[in-house]
């Protein structure tokens, strides 16, 4: 009776499309000097999803409430903490400047682009493989 259910088992779970959580790659994130910042460090993929999934990630593990609101505060472009690497630094604790430049958007490559840290950790989603 246990062979035939593994082998039911295997049947089923092979004729189902497979899932991978492709932001499980975890990009790396360092911390900056600057209060509430850090980098996500572009390692697998400029995905803009995987790096507001990161950012999330990143500012709930800091302290941030899933209301807060993640900015970027440095546009994609040269890491500050790893050499030859790109990254995109962000922020929950904005200074007045970067609050005043706040964009309705989630352009990486926009400086005061934002959302909050909720949404972005709607973006830590499974994609179907295939």
């Amino acid at each position: 009776m246990k062979t035939v259910l593994v082998a039911f088992a295997a049947v089923v779970a092979g004729s189902l499309p497979a899932t991978a959580n492709t932001n499980a790659l975890k990009n790396p994130v360092n911390a900056l000097p600057e209060a509430g910042s850090f980098e996500v460090v572009n390692k697998w993929s400029p995905k803009a999803d995987y790096f507001w999934c990161s950012a999330a990630r990143e500012a709930l593990k800091r302290g941030a409430s899933h209301r807060d609101r993640l900015y970027v505060s440095a546009a994609m472009g040269p890491s500050r903490t790893e050499a030859g690497e790109r990254a995109v630094a962000f922020t929950y604790r904005p200074d007045p400047a970067l609050v005043s430049r706040a964009l309705s958007s989630t352009d990486l490559a926009q400086i005061g682009s934002n959302m909050s840290v909720s949404q972005g950790k709607r973006r830590c989603i499974k994609e179907i493989d295939g």
